[in-house]
């Protein structure tokens, strides 16, 4: 078989993940169109721009330090309460489970630019963005075997099968509740959870779709993964990639 026809038949595999569309759908036009009307009829207060860098930080945070640097990498060992503080503001990020994004990551750099990458720069910016997540690969996901060391750790898999919840209490319900700290329960749920959802997300994505077109390569040019100091920003550390 050829390489283009075993695209056309991974392709073909692939059905789409409306769950995933709709979700995403609903955030950018509530991202838009909810802090627009809040101010309108509630005006500006400091505290909606406190309760959103504290939740886009946690969340970002819980993903690049908990998620990838930590759970997926291994790169350094801490505290089960740091451990538990990254499942549970990385659940309110709304990227999946620890184990389901670990295992993601694995493959990512495992099979990077290739047919197997999951997020893939080959098959196009939009895909790598967040095309990706909009179609499931059934195959992908019935073969892989997921991390034994994941597997293994009890927070990890106690977060795993109370996802759904965890994900809906910390990326709406918190910041609800610190909103209503300060008199702004609904702004808190705006800036705090729908449009801080919004902005952390296309920041992650941007990981592995501008990053792995634009930037510089300074260590290797074999593969795409390139370094970005304004994504660095934006994704608190992540911008630096290539090595």
């Amino acid at each position: 078989m050829t390489h283009n026809n075993r695209n056309q038949t991974s392709q073909k595999a692939k059905v789409t993940n409306w769950t995933n569309i709709i979700f995403f759908t609903a955030i950018s036009l509530g991202a838009v169109v909810l802090p627009i009307w809040y101010l309108s009829v509630a005006g500006f207060s400091w505290w909606l721009v406190a309760i959103f860098f504290f939740m886009i930080s946690a969340t970002c945070m819980s993903i690049t330090a908990g998620y990838h640097r930590f759970l997926s990498h291994r790169s350094y060992d801490c505290h089960p309460a740091v451990k538990l503080v990254y499942l549970l503001f990385g659940a309110g990020a709304f990227q999946g489970s620890a184990l389901d994004w670990a295992t993601d990551h694995r493959i990512h750099h495992r099979h990077v630019d290739t047919e197997k990458d999951p997020h893939n720069i080959h098959e196009g910016f939009f895909h790598a963005h967040i095309g990706w997540i909009f179609k499931m690969d059934p195959a992908h996901y019935e073969s892989r075997e997921f991390p034994k060391d994941l597997l293994d750790d009890k927070l990890v898999m106690w977060q795993h099968r109370n996802f759904v919840l965890l994900a809906i209490l910390m990326s709406f319900g918190f910041p609800m509740f610190l909103g209503a700290l300060v008199g702004h329960p609904i702004g808190g749920l705006v800036f705090g959870g729908i449009f801080r959802q919004f902005v952390g997300s296309q920041s992650t994505f941007l990981i592995n779709s501008y990053a792995h077109t634009f930037g510089r390569r300074p260590y290797s040019t074999q593969q795409t993964a390139r370094d970005s100091f304004v994504l660095a920003i934006l994704a608190f550390g992540e911008g630096y990639h290539n090595y």
